[in-house]
């Protein structure tokens, strides 16, 4: 994936505005979130208060998201296609279907 310089220090930017810290970059972001849902594919098997924290990674990714001032960056649009395919293969195996 290609992301542009300007988009990956402007959303570590907002990480930092957001009081999330320092060295939160997009593309960590990204391959975090991947790996949870990867785990959660393969039957997640931790407490549920790991679960909960494990999913502040989607919250910071949609920090980065919603941040007016990336939108236009190089890199935005590929970052947050990346996001959304992830996101669906999350609903896909998260949902739980009723039985009535």
């Amino acid at each position: 994936m290609a992301v542009g310089a300007d988009f990956l220090r402007r959303y570590e930017q907002a990480q930092i505005a957001a009081g999330r810290g320092g060295g939160d970059s997009a593309l960590r972001h990204l391959t975090s979130w991947k790996r949870f849902v990867e785990a959660c594919a393969e039957g997640y098997d931790d407490v549920i208060s790991e679960y909960f924290e494990d999913l502040r990674v989607r919250d910071a990714i949609e920090c980065g998201l919603a941040e007016k001032s990336l939108r236009e960056l190089a890199g935005y649009e590929e970052f947050s296609r990346a996001v959304q395919a992830v996101d669906a293969r999350f609903r896909e195996i998260a949902t739980v279907v009723g039985s009535g």
